[in-house]
């Protein structure tokens, strides 16, 4: 049995921004069914919610979470065995909160992050210029 957690930012899962799930079989409980108990748990609709492992968007619901925890290394893997587990969650651009947020696709999210700052940085400049 392993401790799953799932954290968020404050204005996503309001409090202390996590939501303990208590002790899982990770071998047998989908994606889905952690997105299940979020919504149960907090205000935000299971079709709103996006989670991540290490940076990977996890969004097969029907992948059991040790097999959808994968990454392209060797060694990124969830072991069945392991102690605790922590998954991240965002909110869907297209669902209402306080704060948007820029939404991350798994190929390319890194790419994504370097241009909004970018575009920041170029914004501000042009405040100072004027």
């Amino acid at each position: 049995m392993t401790k799953l957690i799932v954290v968020s930012t404050l204005s996503a899962l309001r409090g202390n921004g996590m939501i303990d799930l208590g002790e899982k079989d990770i071998t047998s409980l989908t994606i889905g069914d952690v997105k299940q108990m979020v919504e149960e748990r907090s205000d935000l609709d299971k079709a709103e919610q996006k989670l991540w492992w290490r940076g990977y968007v996890l969004d097969n619901e029907l992948l059991p979470i040790t097999k959808a925890c994968m990454g392209v290394n060797p060694d990124e893997f969830v072991k069945p065995d392991v102690e605790s587990l922590s998954l991240f969650l965002t909110v869907q651009e297209n669902a209402e909160g306080p704060e948007p947020f820029v939404q991350l696709s798994r190929s390319n999210s890194f790419d994504q992050v370097r241009s909004e700052i970018m575009r920041k940085r170029e914004s501000m400049k042009s405040c100072i210029l004027q």
